[in-house]
């Protein structure tokens, strides 16, 4: 017989079993009372760790869902109590399943227990950590011992592939593994559990994120003196303990840098930073204290960023009307406006898009390419990415 906290004075010796006995990212306390003779021993309880939402409300990064009444999240709820299939309706009255072979003791990460009639591996605790994450638009990573990414696999090494279409040199790869470090970070949930990810986060020993794909800038106080700098000299915002120092998390992106002062390193664009729980305090907008830091690189001459923008030209013009292209355009404009994630990778695959399409007849202007320059330097691209990329789908498409 199964039933809730409150039913406990009414039942007999219960046992209480809790998710995470079982490595699921929810708490979700239950209690069972035997009967024909049989007895069971209150497993070991796992100390909670991970904080928790308040009842029903939306799931912060970083906690624990608490999926009761009419709550928010139905997809995140699916996904870490292994119940796809279900609607709200179901999920709050639901128990997770373990097959009756499986102990109630943490199981190791080389032979995780089943749940469900449908034979579903429950998810390693880091996996819901960043698919919880993942659902606020942060592209995550696994990171291994040593608070660093994995290595790349055979056909990565070296970058022997040419690296990924979001990289400083935008290169073909599509690796469904964790290659090129903040590169592979994703939101996209189905990356993020696929078998490549899975192996890795079994091997996992933190979370990582890739501030600049989330719109963010992560200033990295090492010690006591940088936070001391940082009280004085910065404004509030957004603060995560780390080990030894302080996250400060901007609102904004940036050029990221090591040591631009001590003690003192900046991660945004391009870089990865260890999720170490939601912080506390408002986050505030990236302050002009902060960009200063950073010696922007020097912008490149018009000239030599035109030099890559046209089309080859001479091919046969398939615009109906002067609306066509600019239609296309407009519509190239706002698809690198919505990325929440993999700014770079979106940016790429968009200016390709439009050089299959309209980049062989002549007719893409210099002021058609300024506004996707335009587009992606607004979401933290330079112009010297932008001039990557564009000479970049050119090449692939051989014009």
């Amino acid at each position: 017989m199964e039933n809730v906290r409150g039913a406990v004075p009414k039942l007999r010796a219960p046992v209480m079993l809790c998710g995470q006995m079982f490595r699921l990212a929810n708490y979700r306390h239950r209690f069972f009372e035997t009967g024909g003779g049989l007895t069971l021993a209150q497993p070991d309880h796992p100390a909670h760790l991970v904080p928790q939402a308040k009842m029903g409300r939306p799931v912060p990064p970083g906690h624990y869902g608490q999926f009761v009444g009419n709550f928010s999240g139905v997809p995140l709820a699916r996904r870490v109590l292994g119940v796809p299939w279900m609607n709200r309706d179901g999920i709050r009255e639901c128990i997770p399943r373990p097959t009756p072979s499986t102990s109630a003791a943490p199981p190791s990460p080389s032979s995780p227990p089943r749940v469900g009639g449908g034979g579903m591996s429950p998810l390693p605790s880091l996996v819901h950590t960043a698919l919880s994450l993942a659902d606020a638009g942060v592209p995550v990573l696994p990171l291994r011992q040593g608070k660093v990414p994995f290595g790349n696999c055979p056909t990565c090494a070296d970058n022997a592939c040419g690296g990924r279409p979001n990289m400083k040199l935008p290169g073909p790869c599509y690796c469904p593994g964790v290659c090129h470090a903040w590169a592979a970070a994703t939101a996209d949930p189905a990356v993020i559990t696929s078998p490549p990810w899975r192996a890795a986060w079994d091997r996992a020993v933190c979370v990582g994120y890739h501030p600049g794909g989330a719109g963010l800038t992560v200033l990295d106080l090492d010690d006591a003196d940088a936070i001391a700098w940082a009280r004085t000299a910065l404004p509030a915002t957004r603060i995560v303990a780390t080990t030894r120092g302080e996250h400060w998390i901007y609102r904004g992106v940036m050029t990221s840098r090591n040591a631009v002062r001590p003690g003192v390193d900046v991660k945004s664009s391009m870089s990865y930073a260890r999720h170490l729980g939601p912080g506390t305090g408002r986050m505030t907008d990236l302050p002009d204290a902060v960009r200063t830091l950073v010696k922007p690189p020097a912008a490149r001459p018009a000239s030599r960023v035109v030099s890559v923008l046209a089309g080859r030209g001479g091919g046969e013009c398939p615009h109906r009307t002067p609306a066509y292209l600019e239609r296309g355009v407009a519509m190239a404009v706002q698809r690198i406006t919505d990325a929440r994630a993999a700014v770079h990778a979106t940016v790429y695959r968009t200016f390709l898009a439009v050089l299959s399409t309209h980049g062989r007849c002549g007719c893409l202007t210099e002021t058609h390419v300024a506004r996707l320059f335009t587009a992606a330097q607004a979401k933290g691209e330079s112009p010297r990415h932008c001039t990557d990329a564009w000479a970049n789908a050119l090449t692939t498409l051989g014009l």
